[in-house]
């Protein structure tokens, strides 16, 4: 079993700072290579992460009853898109748009991956409690637990949704910023059944906020389908 003293860590920032790190780079080189001005791409990529550690920060504050302080991923999210959907309505060009809500899907897991390891050191979002050889036993300022390391489970799920997501970009695959979305949602929601916070409660708000993007993800894609199809016609 391992043990972690969360009592004095500072890994919850510094992955924190690392995945952001990363997601404004690759989302930077991706929005270059599709065609996106370099001082866009960079505004893009700044309001981005404006907006991410905002709507984070707001919706944590929200679901909790303004008592906790911290980052929602799904917060996050939403706040990414926003952030960038701004800056390709401002710069006049509806096609920007597209790319750079496309370009964030595609880092999503990547950065999510990379905060789940901050998590997983400090001990919070912590899974169930459990017993045996694949648990770890935290010790903390308010006692000790044994819980099921469910961040670990999310880094390595995210991590290769990411690499699926790398192969998929590079191959130039139809709906595969769709398919990286639902994907990801659908892992969101099935891993927070492994959560300490769901011990009591039959959905948490977190899975609904799941379901509500994945169900108007499905919706927009059916209503490209359908113009596609009309334009066929």
């Amino acid at each position: 079993m391992l043990t972690i003293d969360t009592r004095d860590t500072h890994i919850y920032p510094v992955m924190i700072l690392i995945s952001i790190a990363l997601g404004i780079t690759v989302q930077y080189i991706l929005n270059t290579r599709r065609g996106i001005q370099k001082p866009i791409a960079g505004l893009a990529v700044l309001s981005g992460l404006f907006f991410c550690l905002t709507g984070g920060i707001l919706l944590t504050l929200v679901m909790s009853g303004w008592k906790l302080f911290g980052l929602s991923s799904l917060g996050g999210l939403i706040g990414l898109y926003a952030g960038n959907a701004l800056v390709g309505v401002l710069a006049k060009r509806p096609y920007y748009v597209n790319i750079l809500l496309q370009d964030c899907t595609l880092v999503l897991p990547l950065m999510y991956s990379a905060s789940k390891i901050g998590c997983f050191g400090a001990g919070c979002c912590r899974g169930l409690p459990c017993r045996g050889a694949w648990a770890v036993h935290y010790l903390t300022d308010t006692g000790n637990v044994s819980v099921l390391p469910v961040q670990l489970m999310e880094t390595i799920c995210f991590g290769l949704i990411f690499a699926v997501a790398m192969l998929l970009y590079r191959f130039r695959k139809r709906n595969a910023v769709h398919l990286v979305f639902l994907t990801g949602l659908s892992s969101k929601f099935a891993l927070d059944f492994l959560r300490e916070s769901h011990a009591d409660v039959l959905l948490s708000k977190t899975q609904i906020l799941c379901l509500l993007l994945l169900l108007t993800d499905a919706v927009l894609l059916i209503r490209k389908r359908m113009q596609s199809r009309n334009t066929a016609a």
